[in-house]
């Protein structure tokens, strides 16, 4: 996933960067770092907002999980 495909996911989505890194227990500039290309985007985060942009998986049930862990 390439930057651009990342911040377009999660405007897709109505995501804001840092809620996205927090759900995924990440460093506040993390995500910041994605969107940048300053750091890769991990396979993992990619395949869950793809997974989210295909309806999958909601950002309720994400939150929901990432609540009980």
């Amino acid at each position: 996933m390439t930057p651009e495909q990342y911040l377009a996911t999660l405007k897709a989505l109505g995501l804001s960067q840092l809620r996205f890194g927090a759900l995924l227990r990440q460093n506040k500039d993390t995500s910041t770092k994605w969107a940048k290309g300053r750091a890769r985007i991990p396979m993992s985060a990619a395949l869950l907002l793809r997974a989210m942009g295909a309806g999958f998986v909601t950002i309720e049930q994400l939150e929901e999980l990432a609540a009980n862990d």
